[in-house]
């Protein structure tokens, strides 16, 4: 009887029956404890095909539109550093060529930029010196001539000193000629030389108060001309500095320009010596060399085929780490948990089991085919947590997940 049990069990399996959960019929050959036993091996179990492929895969792709010089074989196996692909660079080399002119020009018209900034800054600087110096001088002037003790009060009080002296001139001619002319009215001599005094003196008064008027006159143009004086070195000093400060905006924003432009150019550069660089591509780890799967109608990859620049050349596979992937049906895929214990059984190596954990479970359905009968399935990890060396990758196996109810 248990030798019965155990060949239901293995069609069971094989075909993926369940039994209901709720206590069926015992069959006929068998005890209605076998049949219990059986129906919980059942149910505590997801039996899947799979493929074997590794944890740790890189993907390598063409860092230009190129073609193909050298390819490394697929299933070769590599070392961390090992040339895997290599491209034709001629074209590339032949822009670095140009963008290095380039980047030397715009470097060239940074250096001028820097020049003329400079320039502007040194002619600013100067004219402000220059200026404030002006504006300075000619108010000291102004102050000097509106001083009390300054050169125009000076000569005021001069003048003023001069006609108090013919002031006093005058009275006493005055009062001479009164009494020259009461005392010697018969002697008409000495009145007329009194009066010729008289009159000198008064003419002389004359002449100092004109030319009291005329100081004042000139006095007034004098003033006028210091504060215009101040007035214009005021005013040039703020227009020339107003012209250099926004020549110097000018080169400034030239000079942003051309900053701005160099670091473009180099850029441009860097890419194209980072693009020369990936054309000689080298492992990243160690591993087995994985082609691309190729659609159909898709020409092959070799030497001498031309490639688009991002389109995935190979993947280099860490043999090290390697899992089991699964479809499983949605109507079982509920009770499949991360962590669960499976048993791995690979159609190359039928004799031999291999242990193994459920890593992952995808969240999305698989992309679905017209040759799917029904439902959808979802992707799910038996990672191997010590893989055999006989094993490869792309074997194929039989994966038992260890459920429970």
């Amino acid at each position: 009887m248990k030798t019965l049990s155990q060949f239901l069990l293995s069609i069971l399996v094989s075909n993926a029956i369940l039994l209901s959960s709720t206590k069926a019929q015992a069959p006929v050959d068998l005890t209605e404890a076998e049949a219990a036993a059986l129906e919980d091996k059942v149910n505590n179990l997801v039996r899947e095909r799979g493929v074997l492929e590794s944890a740790v895969a890189v993907e390598l792709r063409s860092p230009i539109e190129s073609t193909i010089v050298f390819l490394v074989e697929e299933g070769v196996r590599v070392k961390k550093g090992d040339q895997l692909f290599k491209l034709e660079s001629a074209a590339i080399e032949d822009a670095i060529s140009i963008q290095k002119t380039k980047l030397a020009a715009s470097n060239a018209e940074l250096a001028a930029a820097e020049n003329g900034l400079k320039n502007r800054e040194i002619a600013l600087r100067s004219v402000q010196t220059i200026g404030e110096k002006q504006v300075e001088v000619a108010d000291m002037k102004l102050n000097l001539f509106r001083a009390e003790d300054g050169e125009h009060e000076a000569a005021l009080k001069n003048l003023a000193d001069k006609m108090v002296v013919v002031e006093n001139h005058v009275a006493a001619a005055t009062a001479t000629l009164i009494q020259t002319k009461e005392r010697e009215a018969l002697n008409s001599a000495v009145v007329k030389g009194a009066e010729a005094t008289l009159a000198a003196a008064q003419a002389k008064l004359s002449v100092l108060r004109r030319e009291r008027k005329l100081h004042d006159l000139r006095k007034q143009i004098c003033l006028a001309e210091l504060e215009l004086a101040l007035l214009e070195h005021k005013t040039n000093m703020d227009t020339l500095s107003n012209e250099l400060r926004s020549e110097w905006q000018q080169a400034k924003s030239v000079l942003e320009a051309a900053r701005h432009a160099v670091t473009l150019e180099k850029s441009k550069l860097d890419s194209l010596l980072e693009k020369l660089d990936g054309s000689v591509v080298h492992a990243p780890q160690d591993g087995v060399v994985l082609y691309p799967e190729r659609r159909r109608g898709a020409e092959e990859l070799e030497p001498g085929v031309t490639v688009r620049e991002r389109q995935p050349i190979l993947k280099v596979a860490d043999v090290s780490k390697l899992q089991v992937a699964v479809s499983v049906n949605e109507t079982r895929i509920g009770r499949v948990k991360i962590g669960q214990d499976a048993v791995v059984r690979f159609d190359a190596l039928i004799d031999r089991e291999f242990e193994g954990k459920v890593a992952r479970i995808n969240d999305t359905p698989e992309p679905t085919t017209f040759l799917q009968e029904s439902g959808r399935e979802y992707k799910a990890i038996v990672s191997l947590p010590d893989p055999n060396p006989m094993l490869r990758i792309g074997m194929t196996a039989m994966v038992d997940i260890r459920t429970t109810k």
